[in-house]
């Protein structure tokens, strides 16, 4: 005999709603649920039980689906329902009807609730020691399991009017409830009818076929359940139903989580923006080479253009104003096929810092003559360069479209990043020269565009290969985060880290620094991107991702769960058409990436 989770429920015909804590099942658990059938308080009796020749539990699920379960008379006055995997397929909360049926059709039904947990490890997988202790420690994330797991509101929404309509009727129709029934069982017909009749290929409309039909039939049975009550009660049960309704409500998508407490300076910077203010905010994207933009599997400028940085970008240039392109790294992104620096004479990368790279990566020269080269629009430039040590000589010259050239030098005692301001130029396009003027080391760093006087400047920071701890170093993390002060950063390593094997303790210290640094400026937003790697290490990818699900709760930060919208596995997100080899997204998922992020941070859902 197989184990089951046994639950007994008692069950009173004299009272249709069944009231007792509700209980939690997971996803593919063996439940045997055993009814005891009450009659005021009493057993039921023998000839009324005898009478019985039929029972049914109606599932309801989360997603509409109704699944019914037949079940077994026992003595005893008992009734047995085994719950199998249909009824368990979809996580939240499941209401289930228990009906009997005599030898002319029903006679009674009892309703009450229970809730699916997801269950964490896929289709009833036994974890070993070392997973068991990580799955019990997400699904001890009371906040995030519960917001993951609640999708309910547009349905509520729809059966919270539905059930309001019906009251209403009933209220000024009690002197004739039997028209009223006779109405309601007319809806049921028609929405069989069409339900019926539906082209099988319009599964939407189907779908809405039977949920009508399931409404029409819990209106019904609530209608034979008020039936003689006075106007009063019902009138106060739809103010409770709205009450509840109103406190229950939440956003329908299981991959969001704190998205509202999360984004608060955000929304207080972008609602500036909204009233008009003139003034540009700093949006700064951290992360490897799917948030530099590989989008098809190689690099190249159109594919960059396809990335979900530059994406996000243009939607946000479209609402509030055209502020430039950020951030333009002195390689960009990191191949020469995409770059829009030129050099001349003699630059090496420098990687001290840990970046080869992007902006905390710097290219180096220490010969007189070399030149860097950008072709830029706006009405100005801002060069940075890694601050040095050194005397006040200068050691560059800059000059705009063959004008004059100015004398800089990138000495700064105090400052990791050392800026120089090019401003006063008409709006167009302008070519910008540095020129090392002696042996002493220049460090390029990259620059930003001056443009417009209102938006958000959108600064991306992803590298191909970069893993968190490169970022956290405290010249990188000022380079990235602490010279911008951006209003949102968002941050995006997974994939690198578990790919080179980093150990986990390191992991979630260097996400820890970068976490803590840019909470100094404004709001974290963390996401899962690269989260699914079609790979096999000895430490999983699900061991990385449970740690950045830890810090979004224990920082207080918004996360979007992008592993979790895209299916969990490879295999699903691979099959749904997101990716393009065994990690990268392609074009279609890159714009997901941007539906996604914009409507969070645009407040669109």
């Amino acid at each position: 005999m197989s184990l089951k989770n046994v639950i007994t429920i008692n069950a009173d015909i004299k009272n249709k709603n069944i009231y007792f804590d509700e209980p939690t099942i997971i996803q593919n658990d063996n439940v045997r649920f055993i009814i005891v059938i009450l009659d005021g308080g009493k057993a039921l009796s023998q000839g009324q039980f005898d009478k019985i020749e039929k029972v049914t539990l109606a599932n309801t699920r989360l997603d509409k689906v109704t699944i019914v379960t037949m079940g077994e008379l026992l003595g005893e006055h008992q009734i047995v329902f085994d719950i199998g995997n249909k009824e368990t397929e979809v996580p939240g909360r499941v209401k289930a009807m228990v009906q009997l049926y005599d030898a002319n059709g029903r006679v009674s039904a009892l309703s009450f609730s229970y809730t699916v947990a997801a269950d964490p490890t896929g289709d009833g997988f036994l974890p070993s020691e070392r997973e068991k202790t990580l799955i019990e420690s997400v699904l001890a994330d009371g906040p995030l399991a519960i917001e993951q797991a609640v999708a309910a509101t547009v349905y509520a929404n729809e059966q919270g009017d539905f059930a309001k309509a019906e009251a209403e009727k009933i209220s000024s129709e009690m002197d004739n409830l039997a028209t009223l029934k006779k109405t309601i069982d007319t809806k049921i017909t028609e929405a069989t009818s069409a339900s019926t009749g539906a082209n099988a290929a319009k599964t939407n409309a189907e779908k809405e076929a039977a949920n009508a039909k399931t409404q029409a039939d819990r209106a019904k049975a609530e209608a034979d359940r008020l039936m003689g009550t006075d106007v009063s009660v019902l009138d106060n049960k739809i103010t409770e139903t709205n009450r509840q309704l109103a406190e229950t409500a939440q956003k329908p998508y299981n991959y969001l989580y704190n998205i509202d407490n999360g984004l608060r300076k955000w929304r207080l910077a972008k609602a500036r923006l909204d009233a008009g203010v003139q003034e540009i905010i700093n949006l700064n994207i951290l992360g490897d080479s799917i948030t530099e933009g590989q989008a098809g599997g190689t690099v190249s400028i159109i594919n960059y253009q396809r990335g979900y940085v530059n994406l996000l970008r243009n939607q946000l240039i479209a609402k509030y104003g055209d502020v430039g392109e950020g951030m333009i790294a002195n390689q960009y992104p990191y191949t020469a096929s995409v770059t829009k620096w030129t050099y001349t004479g003699t630059w090496v990368g420098f990687g001290m810092n840990g970046l080869v790279y992007g902006t905390s990566g710097t290219k180096v020269t220490t010969t007189i003559g070399s030149t860097a080269s950008l072709t830029f629009n706006g009405t100005g430039v801002v060069i940075l360069a890694e601050s040095q040590d050194q005397s006040s000589t200068p050691n560059v010259s800059i000059s705009v479209d063959g004008g004059a050239p100015q004398t800089w030098n990138t000495y700064n005692g105090t400052a990791a990043v050392k800026s120089f301001p090019i401003t006063g130029l008409t709006n167009a396009q302008h070519t910008v020269v540095i020129t090392s003027t002696t042996t002493s080391k220049f460090s390029l760093l990259g620059a930003y565009e001056i443009k417009g006087t209102k938006g958000v400047r959108v600064n991306n920071f992803g590298v191909s290969g970069l893993k968190v701890n490169s970022v956290a170093r405290p010249f990188n993390a000022e380079a990235c985060v602490g010279y911008w002060n951006p209003k949102l950063t968002i941050i995006s390593f997974l994939a690198n880290d578990f790919n080179t094997q980093t150990d986990l303790n390191a992991f979630k210290a260097d996400w820890q620094a970068i976490i803590t640094k840019a909470k100094q400026y404004g709001d974290v937003l963390i996401t899962t991107a690269g989260g699914i790697f079609n790979a096999n290490h000895p430490i999983p990818v699900s061991e990385y991702y449970n740690v950045v699900l830890q810090l979004a709760k224990d920082n207080g930060c918004a996360l979007i769960d992008i592993k979790k919208r895209w299916g969990d596995t490879f295999d699903v997100a691979n099959n749904a058409g997101y990716l393009v080899d065994n990690v990268h997204p392609n074009p279609e998922g890159h714009q997901d990436l941007c539906n996604v992020y914009s409507k969070v941070m645009l407040e669109l859902i």
